[in-house]
C-alpha cells in the first residue's frame, strides 16, 4: 500500500536523522547535527512545494508547535545552539542540500519532467505522500523531543 510505504519512509528518514550518534565525544559532530536537521528541512521543502497550489496544506499538517515551517525553524535553532557561526553554516548548508536532494528525488520519481509535470500528479502526491511525511516528522519530533535534545547535546560536545 503506497501511503504505508510513504509513512515508513518518512519515519525512517526522521529516525535516521535523529538517531545520528556523534563519532567522537571530544569534538562537535557537525554531520550528526546536520542529520538532525534534514528531516525538518525535508518537511519544510515538501510543505513549500505543496502550499503553492494548496494554501490549506500548512494548516492541515500542523502540530502543536505550528506549521512544518515553524518546526523547521525550531529544529534548526536547537541544532545550532552554541555553535560558532562557521559551524552553524556548515550544519545548515549540509542539511539544506540533503533535504533538497530528497525533495527533488521524490518529485523526479513522481514526474520525471518536473517542474513541467501534470499538476494533478503533484496535487495527489501532496495530499498523500507529502502530507504523510510532514505529519510523521511532526509526530516523531513531538513524541521524542526530550530524547532528541539529549542526542543534540551529545553531538554538540
Amino acid at each position: 500500500d503506497q501511503p504505508e510505504d510513504v509513512l515508513r519512509m518518512a519515519t525512517l528518514v526522521v529516525l535516521l536523522g535523529y538517531a545520528a550518534k556523534p563519532e567522537s565525544a571530544a569534538a562537535k559532530d557537525l554531520k550528526a547535527l546536520a542529520k538532525f536537521v534534514v528531516p525538518a528541512y525535508t518537511a519544510m521543502d515538501f510543505t513549500m512545494i505543496c502550499a503553492q497550489d494548496d494554501p490549506q496544506f500548512l494548516s492541515r499538517t500542523r502540530g502543536v508547535r505550528g506549521t512544518a515551517l515553524e518546526y523547521a525553524e525550531h529544529v534548526k535553532n536547537e541544532a545550532i545552539a552554541s555553535l560558532t557561526y562557521d559551524e552553524a553554516v556548515i550544519v545548515l548548508k549540509t542539511a539544506a542540500d540533503e533535504a533538497r536532494s530528497v525533495a527533488r528525488e521524490e518529485l523526479r520519481k513522481l514526474a520525471p519532467n518536473y517542474p513541467t509535470a501534470r499538476p494533478g500528479k503533484i496535487t495527489s502526491w501532496c495530499r498523500d505522500e507529502a502530507s504523510n511525511f510532514v505529519r510523521a516528522f511532526i509526530e516523531q519530533h513531538d513524541r521524542h523531543h526530550a530524547t532528541l535534545l539529549q542526542e543534540l547535546e551529545r553531538a554538540r560536545r
